[in-house]
């Protein structure tokens, strides 16, 4: 038994289903961070704030951060995209170590699973032991994106500005195939939490 907990990054493509996968690790014991949820919860910080102002214009309404104008200026471009996550990256990476600090403090020494799509873009590999790719049909993930109600041709846009699936795939450290039965999906998540069992 180690004396911190033992971190799992779980990336993949758009609309893979990474959400759905991290569910699966909660239900079977693991602890999880939405990094998306939490660099949301970060934009009203006053360090965030200014420095979003200062990179994109006119993204406030009522004196906080509007998500939807910051979107569409972050969004637009590569650079744009690039801004972003240079502003909210450190800011994110550092709220996590905090938690899992937290957490840890407290006695926890079990698995926690950070759902952070842009882990391997935000370079934070080495601050996980492993990392999980989850992998789903490029069908599958093009009708979630039209359920989320995307436009056509706002997956790839999306995807553009992050590295590939492929990509993602190859540095990844094992791989969870998100198709066909939930019963599947429930052996492979189970399979990852034994590994990471000490």
């Amino acid at each position: 038994m180690t004396d911190r907990p033992y971190l799992i990054g779980l990336v993949g493509g758009i609309a893979s289903g990474k959400s759905t996968v991290a569910n699966a690790f909660q239900r079977h014991g693991a602890r999880v961070i939405d990094a998306d949820s939490l660099a949301k919860s970060l934009l009203d910080l006053p360090e965030a704030c200014r420095d979003l102002v200062a990179a994109f214009g006119d993204v406030e309404t009522s004196g906080r951060i509007d998500h939807a104008k910051l979107a569409r200026e972050a969004f637009a471009t590569a650079e744009g995209a690039r801004k972003l996550n240079s502003i909210m990256h450190p800011l994110v990476s550092r709220e996590i170590a905090s938690i899992v600090g937290n957490w840890q403090d407290a006695g926890y020494r079990g698995v926690v699973v950070i759902d952070a799509p842009l882990l391997l873009e935000a370079g934070m590999k080495g601050t996980v032991h492993k990392v999980v790719f989850v992998e789903a049909p490029e069908a599958a993930r093009r009708e979630r994106a039209r359920q989320r109600g995307w436009a056509d041709g706002e997956l790839d846009r999306r995807e553009r500005l992050q590295w590939s699936p492929e990509r993602k795939r190859a540095e990844s450290d094992a791989v969870i195939e998100n198709s066909g039965p939930v019963e599947n999906l429930e052996k492979q998540v189970e399979a990852v939490m034994r590994q990471s069992a000490r």
